[in-house]
């Protein structure tokens, strides 16, 4: 028996997914990297983590905690070698920057910043000035007392310098220190705190002053 074939049949090809116009895998099953990925209905989004959310993320995921210790810790660890000393001088030095902790304080403010978005250490310097609203005079300097480390969330910003020809145009100009069980102290000169500055953010998005 001969089989009947229709006459003027046409044998069409499928549709091909049009591809997108850069270099990479393309599959026209599942649709990856066509037109018609869905992925391409993504968008991003930016939301900010609120402070107990990232001590949460900080003391909850150990992934979060590596990331925000490891830059810290390995820019730290081995401290810094001094030029121009001996051996007894540069043993010196050490001792007295052990005295104030200044590695793990360093360690503890930069850890800080990548979780906060910010912080700082304040100086307690005496300059014989007795005003820490004023610019730390280094020629006057005789004693520094202590060092602190403080989280973007205790050491506020008061103002900010908007003059065009400073060199700290829009960072903070005074500070002022507010912590439970301490009497806020104000206006503390920018000169005074060493700052630790978060992730950099652009335009409207950048709403830290640290």
């Amino acid at each position: 028996m001969k089989r009947s074939v229709k006459k003027n049949m046409r044998v069409e090809a499928l549709p091909q997914k049009r591809p997108r116009f850069d270099s990479g895998w393309l599959n026209d099953i599942t649709e990856l990297g066509t037109l018609s990925d869905k992925r391409l209905g993504g968008r991003v989004q930016y939301v900010q983590v609120s402070k107990d959310e990232a001590e949460a993320l900080y003391a909850g995921d150990k992934i979060a905690t590596r990331l925000a210790e490891l830059l810290p810790f390995d820019g730290t660890r081995e401290g810094i070698e001094f030029s121009g000393l001996d051996s007894e001088e540069k043993k010196s030095v050490k001792t007295y920057l052990d005295d104030f902790g200044l590695w793990p304080k360093i360690m503890k403010a930069w850890v800080w910043a990548r979780i906060y978005g910010g912080s700082g250490l304040y100086i307690a310097a005496y300059d014989k000035q007795n005003d820490e609203s004023k610019p730390l005079n280094l020629e006057t300097l005789q004693r520094v007392d202590a060092i602190q480390v403080f989280s973007k969330h205790e050491l506020i910003p008061e103002s900010i310098d908007m003059d065009l020809r400073s060199k700290n145009f829009r960072k903070p100009e005074f500070f002022e220190i507010k912590i439970p069980g301490l009497e806020p102290i104000k206006s503390i000169h920018h000169t005074r705190i060493i700052a630790f500055n978060g992730q950099e953010l652009p335009g409207s998005l950048d709403r830290s002053a640290l």
